[in-house]
């Protein structure tokens, strides 16, 4: 079993880089990801943890990026986020570190918005239980939506941690909403292959699910570099899978799949090495990326 699409504490995973290996191992999977948001931080810990409990451990991270036209047709940004997992990076690359640490400054003033927009309509979180709802205490800077909702359900602002991301983190319309800072996808594309990885297309439908503007984008990127695509992602349907294998055999992507692991169950409903309740992510998508990048 794998799963190429993970989170931990680095970013907004509630379990620490070794904590989520160990549940690898349990699971029986021999291969995992860790792709925290916009950090490399959490990768030598899991390099550790993986020498440790005999699992493969495969350096990643997932970009947050943005795409503002795909077409003379489509001028609109098709998404307010686009986000692009970088798979077998290189997570001392000079470039790829120097524009993570830009990135973590902006998310470190982001989320000091936020905290300053909940004070402004009379939600006051204590900062030290805002930094201490993961199993590892974070900075303002590491702090995730993850923790926010947390703390948000903790103190009774919310009656779920789904209701604070609807009503006050939404990056558009959310009463504490703050966008976030984003990176060109080309660009992002180009400086995951400075790192010597694999640069794949996340979660998809998260993007669009107007085909149209699918094709559209990855025509476009694939044109400059795009590898590959999430075609396996927590609770696609077989009908969604089988066209973005479509998608993915038109334009010679290799497919690519993951839980996106935040923590077990919740509102994500997320299980390591699954993209469904009792569907694994095949095996030889990897051993395709393997040999394609020999």
């Amino acid at each position: 079993m794998l799963d190429l699409h993970t989170h931990t504490t680095a970013s907004d995973g509630v379990l620490t880089p070794t904590q989520l290996i160990e549940q690898a191992a349990k699971n029986n999977i021999n291969a995992i990801a860790i792709t925290d948001h916009d950090t490399v931080s959490g990768i030598a810990e899991g390099i550790e943890a993986a020498r440790k409990f005999n699992v493969t451990l495969i350096p990643g991270i997932e970009i947050s990026t943005k795409v503002d036209s795909i077409s003379e047709e489509i001028h609109r940004p098709i998404s307010e986020e686009i986000h692009l997992v970088g798979l077998f990076i290189n997570p001392q690359n000079p470039q790829l570190l120097q524009k993570l640490e830009l990135l973590k400054n902006f998310r470190e003033e982001r989320n000091k918005k936020i905290i300053e927009k909940l004070k402004k309509i009379g939600i006051e979180i204590p900062e030290e239980l805002l930094l201490n709802m993961s199993s590892r205490p974070k900075t303002i800077a590491t702090l995730g939506k993850p923790d926010f909702a947390k703390a948000l359900y903790k103190i009774a602002a919310v009656k779920h941690e789904a209701e604070a991301f609807g009503t006050f983190l939404n990056d558009k319309n959310g009463l504490a909403g703050v966008p976030k800072e984003r990176i060109e996808l080309g660009d992002a594309i180009s400086l995951i292959h400075k790192a010597e990885g694999l640069a794949i297309l996340a979660h998809p439908f998260h993007i669009t699910k107007n085909y149209t503007e699918l094709y559209t984008l990855v025509e476009k990127y694939a044109e400059l570099g795009l590898d590959g695509m999430e075609v396996y992602y927590n609770n696609y349907n077989r009908k969604e899978i089988k066209n973005l294998k479509k998608v993915a055999k038109q334009f010679g992507l290799l497919k690519s799949g993951g839980s996106d692991f935040h923590f077990a169950g919740g509102y994500r409903q997320a299980r390591l090495g699954f993209f469904g309740e009792k569907k694994n992510i095949p095996d030889d998508i990897l051993t395709e990326m393997m040999r394609c990048r020999k």
